[in-house]
């Protein structure tokens, strides 16, 4: 996928130096320890997991995560609603899982580039929906609005939902240091 600035592609094999300018990309917008090494490493191949690249010329400027919902991942999902389970369980789930772009070229159409190639894989692998949380800072550049702007349907807003996690990872949000206000908003679309 390209338009005339950014070529847009899956990423399966790559160097470790361009693992790690994923890593330290998906760090600088989401958080230290977002994605580990191996992690990602794993990820390229695996047939459940999808992980595209934005490039301007060779430089790698954006990056964003897909999966296939494991079963018991939707737990995580009970947390926005207690219903999320007996409404969703039986369909096959897409999983937006992150997205990345940097900050000097946020705003000129690349999440929007990374978050179509994504829901055109999952189209190809046969989900019924895909499912994307994005935790609201209260930026300009939140990933709300691009789940917005592709119509994903908002379920609910959870404001200080994070904090408790990084409280036990003894970890500090990027945004508002120790104590994080950041929202959590569950949105969701129909794949077909």
């Amino acid at each position: 996928m390209n338009n005339t600035k950014f070529n847009v592609k899956r990423l399966e094999k790559i160097s470790d130096d361009l693992v790690n300018k994923s890593i330290q990309l998906l760090n600088s917008t989401g958080g230290n320890g977002q994605i580990r090494f191996d992690d990602l490493k794993r990820m390229l191949p695996h047939p459940q997991c999808f992980v595209a690249g934005a490039f301007l010329e060779d430089e790698l400027i954006g990056i964003s995560l897909a999966f296939i919902m494991r079963p018991e991942a939707i737990n995580y999902y009970n947390q926005f609603s207690s219903s999320f389970e007996e409404t969703y369980g039986t369909y096959k789930l897409g999983q937006m899982h992150s997205v990345a772009v940097e900050p000097k070229l946020q705003g000129q159409g690349v999440g929007s580039l990374l978050l179509a190639i994504r829901l055109e894989w999952l189209k190809r692998e046969a989900c019924d929906y895909a499912v994307a949380v994005s935790w609201d800072n209260g930026q300009p550049n939140s990933s709300k609005h691009l789940f917005t702007k592709f119509q994903f349907e908002k379920i609910k807003e959870i404001p200080g939902f994070y904090q408790k996690n990084l409280r036990k990872e003894s970890k500090q949000c990027i945004f508002c240091g120790d104590t994080c206000n950041c929202k959590a908003i569950l949105f969701i679309k129909n794949c077909f």
